[in-house]
């Protein structure tokens, strides 16, 4: 029982520790770290395996090219055309990687047709966005042309599963 109370006491002498690092980080006083903490994870430390797949990465670029334009479109358009422009272009990626995910051919197959209806809708969303005049010519060309490409590579997988 005495090696109990010998251990306990070490845990509570640590936690006084522990509060001490959390008071001076409330101060912003650069101490060390007692316990190891997360490493920053960035856009490309880890790779899951749909990111190596080249459809995703056209997929993701058109994503936050979309993102970039639709900032800019005029806010009464914020719940109407902005949002369902960023919405199918979301769901593009989302059923390249939930596809992936899935395990068998036959599902990754179905996701990437819905992904491939999505990017329809998409590329229907950029063009309606070019005629109401949300965004120009040049950015209206380089969408375009990032939508055609992803198309590209999403029926030639489509055709090669």
């Amino acid at each position: 029982m005495r090696g109990f109370f010998k251990g306990l006491g070490r845990v509570l002498k640590g936690l006084k520790g522990f509060r001490r690092v959390i008071e001076l980080n409330f101060f912003n006083i650069n101490i060390p770290k007692p316990f190891p903490t997360l490493q920053d994870t960035s856009k490309h430390d880890m790779k899951y395996p749909y990111e190596n797949l080249l459809v995703w990465q056209k997929a993701d670029d058109l994503l936050e090219n979309i993102y970039t334009a639709t900032f800019f479109f005029p806010k009464e358009e914020q719940y109407n055309v902005t949002s369902q422009l960023r919405r199918a272009a979301l769901s593009v990626v989302l059923n390249i990687v939930e596809g992936h995910s899935r395990g068998t051919k036959q599902d990754f197959k179905r996701f990437l047709v819905i992904a491939r209806a999505s990017l329809t809708e998409t590329i229907f969303l950029i063009s309606f966005s070019y005629r109401q005049k949300y965004i120009d010519e040049d950015k209206f060309k380089k969408l375009e042309l990032k939508a055609k490409n992803t198309s590209f590579f999403l029926n030639q997988l489509i055709r090669s599963i």
